[in-house]
């Protein structure tokens, strides 16, 4: 008679012990790292382009296009533009940006600091110091 081997029903709290530790921040963090890659994997697909392909056209390494898919790098805003010109999409969003207004504020002449040239002032005022001798 032959014994098959079944996988046993095995429990733990690793997993709730694990994200337990972890905070709101650093997942909310972790998730927009996760959405950025499924993104850009995503647009692999549609595009028919490898690793490798990925890593020829932005001039990178495979190990790094595999850093950016497992969802841990920390993208700068330049590497996302980078792919997605290679990818042909927005992984920047455009955020409509409000103009700013400064308040403008009067500062007065009497405000602004004086620059003084020490260059400018006559050297005749230190001619008393030549009077003094030194004895040692």
């Amino acid at each position: 008679m032959k014994k098959t081997n079944k996988a046993k029903l095995h429990t733990t709290d690793f997993l709730d012990d694990f994200l337990s530790g972890i905070s709101e921040k650093e997942q909310q963090e972790t998730t927009a790292r996760m959405k950025i890659a499924a993104a850009i994997d995503d647009a692999m697909k549609a595009r028919n382009i490898s690793k490798t392909e990925l890593a020829k056209r932005t001039k990178q390494n495979n190990s790094v296009i595999t850093k950016w898919l497992s969802g841990t790098q920390n993208f700068t805003t330049d590497t996302l533009e980078q792919i997605g010109k290679v990818l042909e999409i927005n992984l920047l969003h455009n955020y409509d940006a409000k103009s700013v207004t400064m308040e403008k504020k009067v500062i007065r002449k009497t405000q602004i600091p004086v620059k003084r040239s020490y260059a400018a002032v006559n050297i005749n005022s230190y001619k008393r110091i030549a009077q003094y001798s030194f004895a040692y």
